[in-house]
């Protein structure tokens, strides 16, 4: 069989998963029947490979297209986040989980030097150890 033929068979699917994806849309998770959902993630998987097939073979555009839609609905239905909140954002971006991965990754590359010339610096070069240049015209050359 084909893969343009395999796709054109599953069109079936694909309207069937957008009308699912239109029903969970009103529904909050813990109000979802599970055999909904579990159709509803075959579904999304089924629709995930068909694009990646009609990825490969250069299905015509339209197709890609739409089953790129498709799936990115989908996904977003699937994978709703809650609202984003901006300060617990803020502290695991700046002090939180970005920090630890700084701490761990840092001593790899002369970290603790590193890191006190970009802390006590301000706007100073960064640099890696010693004989790093000390005046701005070191640094230019």
């Amino acid at each position: 069989m084909k893969v343009a033929d395999l796709l054109e068979s599953r069109r079936a699917q694909w309207r069937e998963l957008e009308e699912l994806c239109s029903r969970l849309g009103g529904l909050r998770s813990r109000n979802t029947p599970p055999e909904l959902l579990t159709r509803f993630s075959t579904l999304y998987r089924a629709a995930c490979a068909d694009l990646a097939l009609a990825d490969a073979y250069q299905l015509p555009p339209a197709t890609v297209g739409y089953l790129h839609q498709l799936v990115g609905r989908a996904h977003n239905q699937l994978y709703r986040s809650q609202a984003l909140n901006f300060h617990s954002w803020t502290h695991e971006t700046a002090g939180g989980r970005a920090a630890a991965i700084v701490r761990r990754s840092l001593p790899m590359v002369g970290g603790r030097h590193l890191l006190g010339h970009v802390s006590a610096g301000g706007g100073r070069w960064l640099t890696i150890g010693p004989a790093s240049p000390r005046t701005s015209s070191e640094r230019i050359r």
